[in-house]
């Protein structure tokens, strides 16, 4: 049965809804549009609000922002009242299961993610069809199936184990889906059949349709989907493809945004020295617009690890966005974007990410003075009074200060969760997390099954072939 997907353009936004083709064969519903033309798919692609971000594309996951160690849970509610961390907060910080806690719950990064993969799938297969030139048709193409990409990309590293050469080929990884319809199949394919499925979105033969540079942030481009496939490499473990891409993606575009000039913030009777970043779509370092929209107006506290990696007098990363909680009673340091009125956090790839994950594979391939000239780059733009970083002796150090910096640079932008969990695949970091609330300490060692988020039991128990993780 073929499902025709129809069109509703309502105030900034775009409805999809579906209906069996025998119902619509010869009559057009009042009020919607039957896509049949290239135009028709770009609104799909597009679905932007007044300041330029995708509703549809734009969204991405949400649940990793307590698992790392880049935050804590102060348990003191004196400090910051009882209803400062939802209950699945609070379980995500203590890597528990929260459909079992409570059946109910929706796990909300697997519903977007699948949405958008939804939503790719329809754009893809209705293309072949559509009206338009050769030229229009293939751009439309490559931008949804760089939308997949990335989509999957978040899910197989939330959802499976982290990517491993000896055991992909086993390794539960996603459900795939390329078509449009609801009632497919989620039995999940393996690791290495999910990373091939986004190196074939990838593939250069869809990327050589896209720009060079896209004049519009939520719009993928060949430096865009370059940096994608750079960071799949890289969470592959394949240094030499990832530095690559990376470079690849310098070559097209390599403006970074200098924290060290923007002016003062609004919210700057928080903190006198916070900024005032650019709205994400006038973000000159950002390469694709992706990012959490769920944080808005939710303090976050810093770790106490994390506090001790910032000069905090010197860095704008620090500095420019960490304020005084402007919730009573006004005694902690909080976590925000910078952007307080537009309340985003931006997890897309940027130019910075690209510039980092090149000093990495240097510092991998043993070519220290490369790496560290590269951050002492960025750093001249993020530190009020920059000071070169000296050249360590080893490659070994170099790199651990590559992953410093990496740590600084993507504070809360979606890095940190999955930069453990390779460093403990591919560099044996044996990196154990331990965390305390209201009397409970709880640890995770390397190999624990809790590194892979679990999938949802209400979806398990509507899709019984959707095999759960492990916990």
């Amino acid at each position: 049965m073929k499902i025709y997907i129809y069109l509703m353009v309502l105030a900034g936004g775009l409805c999809l809804l579906s209906c069996d083709r025998d119902e619509f064969l010869d009559i057009t519903p009042k009020g919607l549009i039957i896509p049949t033309k290239a135009s028709d798919y770009r609104l799909m692609l597009d679905q932007v609000d007044s300041q330029g971000a995708s509703v549809g594309f734009y969204n991405s996951i949400d649940d990793d922002t307590y698992l790392s160690d880049e935050l804590k849970i102060t348990d003191d509610d004196a400090l910051v009242g009882p209803t400062r961390y939802s209950e699945n907060d609070i379980n995500n910080y203590l890597w528990k299961d929260n459909s079992v806690i409570n059946p109910e719950q929706n796990d909300l990064d697997w519903n977007r993610m699948y949405n958008q993969i939804f939503n790719s799938n329809v754009i893809i297969n209705g293309l072949v069809d559509a009206e338009g030139t050769e030229a229009e048709i293939a751009q439309l193409d490559a931008e949804a199936r760089v939308h997949r990409a990335y989509a999957y990309l978040l899910l197989v590293n939330m959802y499976a184990r982290h990517y491993d050469p000896t055991t992909a080929d086993s390794d539960l990884g996603v459900p795939l889906r390329d078509d449009e319809r609801l009632d497919g199949s989620l039995v999940r394919a393996t690791v290495q059949e999910t990373y091939d499925f986004i190196l074939n979105d990838l593939s250069e033969s869809f990327i050589n349709v896209l720009p060079d540079v896209s004049d519009k942030k939520i719009r993928p481009s060949k430096a865009s989907a370059y940096a994608v496939l750079a960071r799949t490499y890289l969470y592959m473990g394949n240094f030499d493809l990832a530095l690559d891409f990376a470079d690849r993606s310098l070559g097209l575009y390599n403006a970074v945004t200098d924290l060290t000039t923007l002016p003062g913030s609004p919210f700057s009777f928080l903190s006198p020295d916070l900024v005032d970043l650019p709205a994400y779509h006038e973000t000159a370092e950002l390469l694709l617009a992706k990012g959490r929209v769920s944080v808005s107006f939710k303090p976050q506290e810093l770790s106490d690890a994390f506090l001790a990696l910032f000069e905090l007098t010197n860095d704008v990363r620090y500095k420019g966005i960490f304020a005084r909680d402007f919730v009573p009673p006004f005694q902690i340091v909080v976590a925000y974007d910078g952007q307080l009125e537009a309340g985003l956090r931006l997890t897309g790839p940027t130019v910075p990410e690209m510039m980092l994950t090149k000093a990495e594979c240097l510092a991998r391939n043993g070519n220290i003075t490369g790496a560290i000239d590269l951050l002492n780059e960025l750093r001249v733009y993020r530190l009020t009074t920059p000071t070169d970083l000296s050249y360590p002796a080893t490659a070994d150090e170099a790199l651990t200060i590559v992953k410093e910096e990496r740590a600084r640079e993507f504070i809360l932008k979606g890095h940190r969760w999955f930069d453990i969990k390779r460093y403990n695949a591919y560099d044996n970091a044996n990196i154990t997390l331990t965390k305390s609330y209201k009397g409970e300490t709880v640890s995770l060692p390397p190999g624990d099954n809790r590194w892979v988020r679990p999938i949802n039991r209400k979806l398990n128990e509507m899709n019984p072939e959707l095999e759960l993780n492990p916990q």
